[in-house]
């Protein structure tokens, strides 16, 4: 799904709608389809399991270069024009603490998780069709448009 989601341009449109209201950060965890590991149907990709932290970054470094199209990603951390990339420790802490999985994303305010999207299986069983950049979005125009809006409110009021 996070091919569907960077080729399709999804996450790329979610990140501009949003870029100015919340900080996107994107964590590489281990692979979900290693070339040498658990493979279901085509090959997903090139790389084995990661086993250095170089081959880590190799793996993040081709997903900026592949995504030629829309340039979702970048490796500088105080990017603004797009997603910077964070690599999970060779321990796999982050997946390991937050259930990362691909595709799964979290949203973070005030220091706590506000939203914690679902893992791609359970993602897939309620609506195959939805990308997870698509379900978030939704979210967010509940919950941060309507924060957004009520700001600017206070602020024509005062």
């Amino acid at each position: 799904m996070l091919r569907a989601m960077v080729h399709s341009g999804s996450l790329r449109r979610l990140f501009n709608d949003y870029k100015d209201k919340i900080d996107f950060i994107f964590v590489y965890i281990l692979e979900a389809h290693p070339a040498d590991g658990w493979i279901t149907g085509s090959h997903y990709s090139t790389f084995n399991d990661a086993t250095t932290v170089d081959e880590r970054i190799d793996a993040a470094r081709l997903l900026i270069e592949v995504d030629t199209e829309y340039k979702t990603f970048t490796e500088n951390i105080k990017g603004v024009d797009q997603i910077p990339i964070l690599l999970d420790n060779m321990n796999n802490d982050f997946n390991r603490a937050y259930s990362a999985q691909p595709d799964r994303i979290f949203v973070l305010r005030d220091g706590k998780f506000e939203y914690i999207g679902e893992t791609v299986s359970d993602s897939l069983q309620a609506n195959p069709k939805k990308l997870a950049s698509d379900i978030v979005r939704d979210w967010l125009e509940t919950v941060i448009v309507p924060t957004v809006s009520t700001v600017i409110q206070s602020q024509r009021e005062a």
